[in-house]
């Protein structure tokens, strides 16, 4: 879905689709201008005169996460392109990885087969949907995992130098993982492969970083 997704009527139910007809583990890819870069800020400012974008729906790259999830999908990749006004720009740009300067954004996510958040009990399922609570902690976890200082490469949770979580929070967090994690070897496989080989992932500098000004500090 390439520079279309702000012309659907409704992307809940496009993305919904996209799921039913994609195979298990199958990939979507999104290519969209995000509205809080220099050309989506541009856009916003001439959307009501310009024949085209009137009608159009700008997201961020955070919001089109939350929409991923929310559908069941996992974010595999991020790129951006477009640094500066496409007038200003005068040599080939490279892509980068992640997200929050360029103009112009690929998100490339994969279907989860069994992607509901399982907590204790197992009370949760797709027809249901989630209780007041778990949509908290979902949105919660969602929120912090959008603003790491360490995205693009982020370590897993369990590695990071710097806890985000209120004490609280990070126990209900805990108390997901304590049930989810043997259950995805099952459910989710490929993910719970992932989730592995990235907890052994040798950190990148900024976090090596902070672990040793966090160390020096103690």
């Amino acid at each position: 879905m390439v520079t279309t997704i702000c012309f659907v009527d409704d992307l809940n139910k496009a993305l919904a689709e996209s799921y039913r007809i994609l195979k298990d583990d199958g990939c979507i890819i999104l290519g969209f201008v995000d509205r809080e870069s220099p050309v989506g800020k541009l856009y916003l400012t001439i959307k009501e005169q310009h024949v085209f974008y009137k009608d159009a729906v700008f997201y961020s790259t955070g919001a089109l996460y939350r929409y991923l999830a929310d559908s069941n999908f996992e974010v595999m990749e991020t790129f951006q392109t477009i640094f500066g006004l496409p007038e200003e720009i005068r040599v080939v740009q490279k892509a980068e990885k992640g997200y929050g300067t360029g103009s112009f954004v690929v998100i490339k996510a994969r279907k989860i087969s069994d992607g509901n958040w399982r907590t204790p009990g197992s009370k949760h399922h797709p027809e249901a949907g989630l209780c007041a609570d778990c949509e908290a902690l979902r949105d919660s976890a969602l929120r912090r995992i959008e603003r790491c200082a360490f995205q693009p490469d982020k370590p897993s949770c369990g590695r990071c130098p710097v806890h985000c979580y209120r004490p609280e929070m990070r126990e209900r967090i805990r108390g997901v993982m304590r049930f989810a994690s043997p259950r995805m070897l099952i459910s989710a496989p490929l993910a719970a492969a992932r989730h592995l080989v990235r907890s052994h992932r040798k950190p990148n500098a900024k976090v090596r970083q902070a672990a040793q000004r966090q160390k020096e500090s103690a």
